[in-house]
């Protein structure tokens, strides 16, 4: 076939979703910047095509094949079996996949993507658990998430892993184990709607998101993460530059003159869009030593416990939710506690009177230091 002979083209893309949207952006802008002579047939949904699709496949019709979406079993035999080039978006399995020339099989890397998340949540601070919520046991792409996720974990903090028995899973049952995971907990969706649904949970059964219930999505749906209360961080995968790849690959094995051997590309072009769920939390030891240190030396001069935060530059409630999970007292009660210490130190080991000391301690008027004594 000449370098400039037309070549005809089968392009199979999700139907719904942004792979599908993304996957067909980076297509179209490789055709138009290459200017390449394809005569392209786009089927969105692999349940679309149509028996004269299926002729055409079974006669190598087409010069090549781009296959971005999950096909049934006859569809993909009759591909595999075919004359044509193949590429496929992660999507190359079973007898496509066992091809072992004319084909290029393109993923993006899974276990990436869940070390990203995990890294990222474990730089917000200190948690008593991670958890991930799982697409299914049996999708690959879902392990290979939980993989990442599981290996970038920091040491000695459990993992939690949810199982959805349904897709999308009981809502009942998915808040039941958010309530159950040690607080505060750092959890991976397996893709925004699962993320979307935890923190839908956490509303309902009066979790604090992030507070006591960081979360991160995959995908960057900003249809999903925008609408979410809190808004959802979620890891953007670049399907774009999938589907540029996937324009090259094609192209290469049209052109070579003997068919070339199959191979795999993995591409590792992910970045986290940063949101509400996993607004920054301040390291929690971290935290709370300096709001020890901080009551400990100025407790006489501590008007309430929003002084406190202010001083710290955290909110009053992350405050207080970290202060009572290490410590387990209120800010109030330990003001009050190292007031009462300075107050009896003053009485044992000065001569001041009764209303110098309520002043140095902060308590204002001497009555209220009488009574407690």
């Amino acid at each position: 076939m000449g370098a400039n002979q037309i070549r005809n083209v089968l392009v199979i893309l999700r139907f719904i979703g942004v792979s599908g949207r993304e996957h067909l952006r980076g297509i179209s802008t490789r055709l138009a910047n290459r200017r390449l002579n394809w005569n392209i047939r786009f089927v969105l949904g692999g349940d679309r095509l149509t028996s004269d699709d299926l002729e055409k496949i079974g006669q190598s019709h087409f010069d090549g094949i781009i296959v971005a979406d999950m096909i049934e079993k006859k569809i993909e035999n009759l591909i595999a079996n075919s004359r044509s080039s193949i590429v496929t978006l992660d999507s190359g399995r079973g007898t496509i996949a066992k091809r072992t020339f004319n084909a290029s099989h393109i993923w993006l890397d899974n276990v990436e993507i869940g070390a990203l998340a995990a890294k990222e949540l474990a730089s917000l601070g200190q948690f008593r658990s991670f958890a991930y919520i799982s697409f299914s046991i049996t999708k690959r792409w879902s392990m290979r998430r939980e993989t990442g996720f599981r290996a970038n974990v920091p040491t000695g903090i459990p993992v939690f892993i949810f199982n959805a028995k349904g897709q999308p899973p009981a809502s009942d049952e998915l808040r039941a184990w958010l309530v159950k995971l040690p607080k505060p907990v750092a959890v991976m969706g397996a893709y925004d709607s699962l993320a979307a649904q935890a923190i839908e949970c956490c509303n309902a059964a009066g979790l604090s998101v992030p507070d006591q219930v960081a979360i991160v999505g995959v995908d960057n749906e900003t249809t999903i993460c925008d609408s979410t209360s809190p808004s959802l961080t979620s890891i953007e995968l670049d399907r774009c530059s999938e589907g540029q790849k996937a324009v090259d690959e094609l192209d290469r094995l049209m052109r070579a003159r003997k068919k070339p051997r199959a191979k795999n590309i993995l591409l590792r072009r992910s970045k986290l869009v940063k949101r509400d769920s996993t607004s920054p939390i301040a390291p929690s030891a971290s935290l709370v030593s300096r709001c020890l240190a901080y009551v400990n030396r100025e407790a006489s001069n501590i008007r309430s416990v929003a002084d406190v935060a202010d001083f710290l530059g955290v909110s009053r409630r992350l405050l207080e939710i970290r202060v009572r999970d290490n410590v387990g007292k209120t800010i109030h009660e330990l003001i009050v506690a190292r007031r009462l210490h300075l107050a009896e130190s003053l009485l044992r080991q000065t001569n001041y009177s009764i209303d110098l000391i309520s002043e140095k301690c902060g308590y204002g008027q001497s009555a209220r230091l009488k009574y407690i004594f």
